[in-house]
C-alpha cells in the first residue's frame, strides 16, 4: 500500500539519514542476495500490533512470504512506503518480523530492522507471572520509579522491542530512572511510544516501556539528575571516559604545523567542523556544539573546560561550507558541493573553509557516507589528501573513528566496511602522528554503543542539554562533545603553549 504524499515526504527524510542521494548511474545493490525456500518453516508466532511503519532502507525492502529471510521474496518497496501493521513475529535468529497490510486483500512480512515507527501495545512486553495485590514500594535513596504492573516488565538494551531482552523485572521492583527516549511518530493517531532508560539495583542499566512504570517525577518525559543509588560491590557500571592525553611525539608535530599556520596568520582561538549530518543534524540529531553556543551545558566534575569553551566560543554553532548533511571526502573535494554565495569560483568546499575562517584545528567527522556510496579505497586516497592540504595551510587535523550500533551496522551489510573506515582513519593519525579521538572504542560501553536507535546518528539528551554529570556515560554525542573539549584544551595546553 504506496501513500505517495507521505512517502515522498519521508525520502526526504531518508536522504537526511543516509546523507546522499545516488549518484548518477548508481545501481542501489540488493537487500538480499538469495532466497532459498524454506523446507518445513516452523508456522509463525503472530503478535498483535497495531501501528504504522515506514521503510527507511536507502535500497528499500523485500516483501516475503513469511517472517524470515528464508521465505520466498512477493515484491520489492521503495524507501518512504507506508504500510498498516497487522502482527509481528521474531525469525529464529530473534530478530522481528511485521504482517503488513499491501493492499485490502493481501499482506506480506517485512523485516523489522528495514522500517521505523512501529508502536507495540504495552502487553507485547510484559511476561506473565500470578497476580498479586497493588501495592505501592517504599522506595530507597535514589530511586524515583517502580514497575507498576502484576506482570514481570522486560528490560531491553535499547528503545524498541526489536531490541533483546536483558531480564524480566518482577513487579513493583524500584528503578532509577535515567532518562526517557520517544520514538518517532508518523501519524497524529499513533499512541506515544515513550522508552526509559533505567537503572536497576544491581547497577544495571536497560529500557522498558514506560505504560509500564509508574514515577515520581512531575515530567516524566525530562528526568532530572539524580544521585546514583547504592548498589552491589560486584555490580558493573560504566566508568568515566578516560582523559585525553597526547602522546609525546604527536606533540612535537602537531606544534609544528601550528607554528607553519602562524606563519600564515591561521587564529589561534578559531576551529572549523569537516563533517556529514552526524554533525551537521537532521531530523534525528542535534548540531554539534552548539549546545555551548547557546549555554545548554553542565560541566559537573569537568568545570575546568569552561575555559576553552571561552577560547573556542565564537566557533561553536557557526557555518561552516565543509559541515553539511550528505558529505563525503570526496563531496569535500569537489568544487559543486561549495556554498556559491560564500566560496570563489573554483573552490572546494575545503579550500573555500580555510580562506573564510583560517582555523588552526580541523575537527574531522566523515567516513559514513563514504561507506554507503563509495569504496573504502577511495575514502582512503581521499582522506590522506584532505590531511596533506590541511597540514600543508598550518591546521591540525584532530581525527575521530566512526561509531555505530552493531545490530543496524549488521543488518544493513556494513561490518566489513565500518571494521575498515575505522582501520583507515587510525592507521591515518599513526602515519601522520596526529591527534585521535577513537570515539568508536569510547562509545562502545555506551546503550546502543552510543547512537540513536537507527544505528548510526549519536544519541542524545531529549531536551538538548549537554550534561557531564553522568550523560556522557549514557548519550554519544555528550561524550564526543566532552572527548573533543578536552582535545582542544589538551592542544592549547601542550601545543600552543596557552592555559
Amino acid at each position: 500500500m504506496q501513500r505517495v504524499g507521505l512517502a515522498a515526504a519521508l525520502i526526504v527524510i531518508i536522504v537526511l539519514i543516509t546523507g546522499l542521494t545516488a549518484p548518477s548511474g548508481y545501481a542501489y545493490p540488493p537487500i538480499i542476495t538469495a532466497s532459498p525456500t524454506p523446507t518445513q518453516p516452523p508456522p509463525p508466532v503472530v503478535m498483535s500490533v497495531p501501528a504504522h511503519i515506514v521503510v527507511i532502507h536507502a535500497a528499500g525492502a523485500h516483501l516475503r512470504s513469511g517472517p524470515g529471510t528464508e521465505y520466498g521474496v512477493v515484491d520489492t518497496v521503495n524507501p518512504g512506503t507506508e504500510f498498516d501493521v497487522l502482527g509481528s513475529s521474531l525469525d529464529g535468529k530473534g530478530e522481528i518480523w511485521y504482517l503488513v497490510a499491501v493492499s485490502e486483500a493481501h499482506s506480506s512480512w517485512i523485516a523489522g530492522s528495514l522500517t521505523i515507527g512501529a508502536v507495540p501495545e504495552a502487553e507485547d512486553d510484559l511476561v506473565a507471572v500470578p497476580s498479586s495485590p497493588q501495592q505501592t514500594p517504599t522506595l530507597p535513596p535514589g530511586a524515583n520509579g517502580w514497575v507498576n504492573s502484576d506482570l514481570r516488565a522486560r528490560l531491553r538494551s535499547g528503545p524498541g522491542l526489536h531490541y533483546p531482552p536483558l531480564d524480566a523485572i518482577p513487579p513493583y521492583t524500584p528503578l532509577r530512572l535515567v532518562t526517557a527516549f520517544t520514538r518517532i511518530k508518523y501519524t497524529e493517531d499513533e499512541p506515544d511510544n515513550v522508552w526509559y532508560l533505567v537503572q536497576i539495583n544491581d547497577g544495571r542499566y536497560g529500557w522498558i516501556y514506560s505504560d509500564l512504570i509508574a514515577t515520581l517525577l512531575d515530567d516524566p518525559r525530562n528526568p532530572p539528575p539524580l544521585p546514583t543509588p547504592a548498589v552491589s560491590p560486584d555490580a558493573t557500571v560504566v566508568d568515566s571516559p578516560p582523559e585525553i592525553v597526547l602522546p609525546a611525539e604527536a606533540v612535537k608535530n602537531v606544534r609544528t604545523i601550528y607554528e607553519m599556520g602562524q606563519q600564515r596568520n591561521n587564529r589561534p582561538n578559531r576551529f572549523i567542523v569537516i563533517g556529514d549530518s552526524t554533525s551537521a543534524g537532521n531530523e534525528y540529531t542535534l548540531p554539534a556544539f552548539c549546545a555551548f553556543h547557546w549555554g545548554s551545558y553542565r560541566l559537573g566534575r569537568y568545570e575546568r573546560l569552561q575555559n576553552t569553551i571561552n577560547q573556542y566560543h565564537k566557533s561553536f554553532c557557526t557555518t561552516n561550507v565543509t559541515l553539511r548533511s550528505g558529505l563525503s571526502s570526496s563531496a569535500l573535494l569537489d568544487p559543486t558541493w561549495a556554498d556559491p554565495s560564500l566560496c570563489e569560483a573554483g573552490e572546494n568546499p575545503l579550500e573555500c573553509e580555510l580562506r573564510r575562517t583560517r582555523p588552526s584545528i580541523a575537527l574531522i567527522y566523515i567516513g559514513l557516507v563514504d561507506i554507503t556510496y563509495y569504496t573504502t579505497d577511495i575514502f582512503a586516497e581521499n582522506l590522506d589528501t584532505i590531511l596533506v592540504y590541511l597540514i600543508e595551510h598550518g591546521v591540525i587535523p584532530v581525527l575521530h573513528t566512526v561509531p555505530s550500533s552493531d545490530r543496524m551496522t549488521a543488518a544493513r551489510g556494513y561490518i566489513q566496511s565500518m571494521a575498515d573506515l575505522n582501520t583507515i582513519i587510525r592507521d591515518a593519525a599513526a602515519r601522520y602522528r596526529l591527534p585521535l579521538i577513537d570515539l568508536r572504542v569510547a562509545a562502545s560501553r555506551l546503550p546502543n554503543q552510543g547512537c540513536i536507535e537507527e544505528g548510526f546518528h549519536l544519541s542524545y539528551r531529549v531536551d538538548g542539554v549537554l550534561n557531564f554529570t553522568g550523560d556522557e556515560q549514557i548519550y554519544g554525542k555528550d561524550l564526543r562533545e566532552l572527548l573533543t573539549l578536552q582535545m582542544l584544551r589538551e592542544i592549547r595546553t601542550n601545543v600552543m603553549a596557552e592555559g
